[in-house]
């Protein structure tokens, strides 16, 4: 099955169990000329329970442009597997310059399995901005997925804010594990900023790792453009998840949001954050800062920083605190490398300097760990 070059006025949907079809160059959702929309009652492009399939792709002319229809502008579902979703424009027009927003998120995959949304190949990412809700959205049963080289929340360059609605990139729920946001290999980078909410956020899920990506700034790495929560949150019990990693290219830049850089929320446990620069540039040597680098609030048991060599996080230039560690117990903050940020370098209680040794009144956060942490210039 092959649709091309045109434009369709009612949602595509490939038929439960259909295989190897290819949906290239096609105009979903806006006029011919790429400026209006014309909308689909329901989402652009859906894939029900196909394998094997490509939408878009790497080559001149190849992506398709799904902007204005009334839900999604590409949805996956029905246990979808080892389908490719490459080059496509979800929520702007035809120059992706402006926004013409999907009612729904840009990308969704509910229920969907081992897909590829985006490469590292040039041409490969998806531009998924603009949106009234998410740039990119993993909800159900949902695990094994690679989203690589995609923009959430810029014009089709990297360059200036065009934000989804609510956030970048969301996982929500237990059942979405084990996925992927971004990679160590050159291309894998998502750029995710200019969102109305957070950058990334993990909502409840589990196992799913986040690294190479820029959070919070321009597609060149040295220019600000604020998510206005906050660039990374894990919360409602999300558990297990990586944020960035020791190996070579691993590490996010997490810099320039308006709320915090990463933070804890709701029970956030088991969590490990490793070889990010937060409050910098992706040299690491320029000032792009968050109000607070990092923030823990009622989570448990995760790790900032690490023992090994590659581990630390370096947390800089943030206005406040490098990391506030307002509630929870058995947090491990190692061996990272915080300095000229705008108050402490570690805050625990999130009161400044107070004697935070046991004899002011309230428990403590953290109580029962000896925290280990290499503070450099503060």
């Amino acid at each position: 099955m092959i649709i091309n070059e045109g434009r369709i006025e009612a949602s595509t949907t490939i038929i439960e169990g259909a295989t190897g079809a290819q949906i290239q160059g096609n105009l979903v959702g806006i006029t011919l000329a790429g400026s209006a929309a014309l909308a689909n009652g329901g989402s652009g492009i859906l894939v029900s329970a196909c394998s094997g399939s490509t939408i878009g792709g790497t080559s001149t002319g190849a992506g398709n442009v799904t902007s204005g229809n009334t839900t999604d502008g590409i949805q996956l579902t029905g246990a979808s597997s080892s389908n490719t979703i490459q080059g496509n424009n979800c929520g702007l027009n035809l120059a992706g310059t402006a926004a013409i927003a999907n009612g729904g998120s840009g990308i969704d995959l509910n229920g969907a399995v081992n897909n590829t949304i985006g490469g590292t190949a040039t041409g490969a990412g998806n531009t998924c901005s603009g949106n009234t809700a998410r740039g990119i959205y993993l909800q159900g049963t949902t695990t094994g997925n690679i989203l690589q080289g995609n923009i959430c929340g810029l014009n089709a360059a990297g360059a200036s804010a065009i934000p989804n609605g609510n956030s970048g990139i969301t996982l929500a729920g237990a059942t979405v594990t084990g996925n992927t946001v971004g990679g160590t290999a050159t291309g894998g980078r998502n750029v995710v900023a200019g969102n109305t909410n957070y950058g990334i956020r993990l909502n409840g899920c589990a196992s799913s790792t986040v690294q190479g990506n820029y959070i919070g700034v321009s597609a060149a790495g040295t220019s600000a453009v604020a998510n206005m929560l906050g660039g990374v949150l894990i919360d409602a019990f999300g558990a297990n998840n990586t944020i960035g990693g020791s190996s070579a290219g691993a590490g996010n830049v997490i810099s320039g949001n308006s709320g915090f850089g990463l933070g804890f929320n709701a029970s956030g446990t088991g969590n490990v954050v490793q070889g990010n620069f937060i409050g910098l540039d992706y040299t690491g040597t320029v000032a792009i800062a968050n109000p607070i680098g990092i923030s823990v609030t009622t989570s448990s048991s995760n790790t900032i920083g690490g023992t090994s060599t590659g581990q630390g996080n370096t947390i800089a230039f943030n206005t406040n605190q490098g990391v506030n560690l307002i509630s929870g117990t058995g947090n491990a903050i190692y061996r990272n490398s915080m300095y000229s940020n705008g108050a402490l370098g570690i805050d625990i209680s999130g009161d400044g300097v107070t004697a935070n040794n046991g004899t002011k009144s309230g428990a403590l956060p953290n109580s029962g760990l000896t925290d280990q942490h290499y503070v450099s210039a503060q």
